[in-house]
């Protein structure tokens, strides 16, 4: 007798709200001129055929109040069209524990929420009612019950108060073996890491490993906006860093990742794939063809095999490294983020052009987010 399986569809980050350097030329500008599901039309039909059909939302689409107006509300905010659009685009489980969703506050956060549950999609990764432990979303397929749960390293916004459920083992262990009871698979998202890099640090490994230990048959990473490698782990998965699937950066690394298509049963996984993915100049992903997308994949497989002769044992030397390239790849990013600006100086509202530096200068004195 075949054993029931399911069949998963990943993504990386969906940005469909405007970072703050491309605040009039973003992805919020794309939609406002050309629908959401513009977004979507050159890579909907690998997204067909998946039981579940998830990513990472970085960021709120929400209706605006009358006091959210302004540069701080223009950012990583998008419009409601949206949860319609991913809808339409076959994504019914979307992870909202990362460090842009909390920017707006808990309010905005349930407004997008209730948005995403009015146009079928589950959510996991937050919880109005308990912000430690996320609401799990839970999916019944074939006769087989699935727990989805997401975590972040850090909230960033809004720090004097709780509003998302941040990674602590303890409270996984406790969160994973609850969902155990009535489960027989569960998938966990990690928001986490540094950003720009393209390896996980020791300490992510460790906790990666802990997590699969519990019983949990994939891990899903995001937040570094790069595509990271794969590990198989026991009878697990675990997939470091997916990338940003919708995003408006635009140094061609930031805008590679793959949508990963994985077989699982309750007993593990049974195999996946990975579609090489790159986002054009108008904010949509489309498959990476040719030569470039097969130099892609190899490299995902070289990064993967680093990852398996990762000696976790004594990671003293891994870490000093892992800090030192996190640091190049930060002096690295200002530098393209100030030329970035130079060359699209015209592009900008003069007035949150203005607003944006002040924001900028502010940031650097204070060193704290706003």
């Amino acid at each position: 007798m075949t054993e029931n399986s399911i069949k998963i569809v990943a993504v990386g980050d969906i940005f469909l709200g405007e970072h703050p350097y491309t605040l009039g030329h973003g992805v919020a500008s794309i939609v406002k001129k050309k629908g959401c599901s513009f977004l979507f039309s050159k890579i909907k039909e690998h997204l067909i055929g998946g039981d579940i059909v998830c990513g990472n939302l970085e960021g709120i689409i929400s209706p605006r109040e009358e006091k959210e107006i302004g540069i701080k509300s223009a950012i990583f905010w998008g419009d409601p069209q949206c949860a319609e659009a991913l809808n339409l685009a076959m994504f019914n489980c979307l992870f909202l524990a990362n460090n842009h969703t909390a920017q707006h506050g808990k309010d905005a956060l349930i407004r997008t929420c209730d948005l995403l549950s009015n146009n079928n999609i589950k959510w996991t990764g937050f919880n109005p009612n308990d912000p430690g432990s996320p609401v799990p979303a839970l999916f019944q397929i074939d006769g087989l019950k699935v727990g989805v749960l997401a975590y972040c390293e850090t909230q960033q916004y809004n720090l004097d108060t709780q509003i998302l459920p941040v990674i602590n083992l303890e409270n996984i262990k406790r969160d994973v073996g609850r969902l155990q009871r009535n489960s027989d698979i569960i998938i966990v998202s990690l928001h986490w890491g540094d950003e720009f890099i393209d390896y996980p640090s020791p300490e992510q490994k460790h906790i990666a490993h802990k997590i699969i230990d519990m019983g949990v048959h994939l891990l899903l990473g995001h937040h570094s906006h790069t595509m990271q490698g794969i590990e198989r782990y026991k009878e697990g998965l675990i997939a470091y860093s997916l990338g940003s699937f919708i995003k408006d950066l635009w140094q061609k690394k930031l805008r590679e990742s793959v949508i990963l298509k994985c077989e699982i049963s309750p007993k593990g996984i049974k195999s996946f794939t990975m579609v090489p993915v790159l986002i054009n100049n108008q904010y949509q992903p489309e498959v990476y063809r040719g030569e470039s997308g097969e130099k892609f994949l190899q490299r995902i497989e070289s990064l993967s095999k680093s990852i398996e002769q990762y000696k976790i044992n004594n990671p003293e030397h891994l870490r000093d490294k892992y800090i030192q390239d996190v640091k190049k790849l930060l002096f690295k990013d200002r530098l393209d983020i100030l030329m970035h600006y130079i060359l699209n100086i015209f592009s900008y509202d003069k007035k949150m052009l203005l607003e944006n530096i002040l924001l900028m200068i502010k940031r650097r004195i204070y060193r704290k987010n706003i």
